[in-house]
């Protein structure tokens, strides 16, 4: 897995997140639809109850045509609470996609922090490379100017072929650790030649 190739899993775990914000806000609409439904039918029924109130204590004759107002509401009643018994169901399923919405949502949100925490770590790793490159590259030019101005005095010309040849390697292997981190990271901006 490359480390930051990642960041289209970041940009990906972002655009996720805005779609479930998305269906949350589609839920809690469709949630207050619901709820409007079922206070709507609370005033219907209670309208009922108070003209057959009124009513019957006006007149007990009132009784007896009365009694299909009293099925309406049986049959009201019954629909509303197959209604409320159906709301109940549907507020369940809400609740469940909600939770399920946020587990994953928090699952994206610790991926992310842990892409980030790892593109942080190769970017320190690589600021020490181009250290240690920078410093063994000083030394190089600090040795090979010490080995040409003491070459006739001091050390033959194989030993300090041998030095440079060491230096080159070092120097060598450390490009290759830079190029391979920035390959990683995917910029050309850090890259050595």
């Amino acid at each position: 897995m490359a480390l930051f190739g990642n960041k289209k899993e970041e940009e990906q775990g972002i655009e996720e997140s805005d779609e479930i914000i998305q269906r949350l806000e589609a839920l809690e609409s469709h949630f207050n639809a619901l709820d409007s439904a079922v206070q709507h039918h609370d005033t219907e029924i209670q309208e009922i109850v108070d003209t057959i109130t009124a009513d019957e204590r006006n007149l007990k004759s009132a009784v007896e045509k009365n009694k299909r107002k009293l099925e309406t509401i049986r049959d009201i009643s019954s629909r509303f609470a197959e209604i409320q018994s159906e709301n109940n169901k549907k507020i369940d399923v809400i609740d469940s996609e909600v939770s399920d919405l946020k587990r994953k949502l928090v699952k994206k949100n610790n991926k992310i922090k842990e892409l980030r925490e790892k593109h942080r770590k190769a970017a320190e790793d690589l600021e020490d490379l181009k250290e240690k490159t920078e410093d063994l590259e000083t030394e190089l030019m600090l040795d090979m100017n010490s080995q040409a101005y003491d070459i006739d005095s001091k050390v033959d010309e194989s030993e300090f072929d041998s030095r440079s040849k060491r230096v080159d390697r070092e120097l060598s292997k450390l490009r290759a650790s830079i190029n391979d981190i920035a390959d990683k990271l995917g910029s050309d901006a850090v890259r050595t030649e």
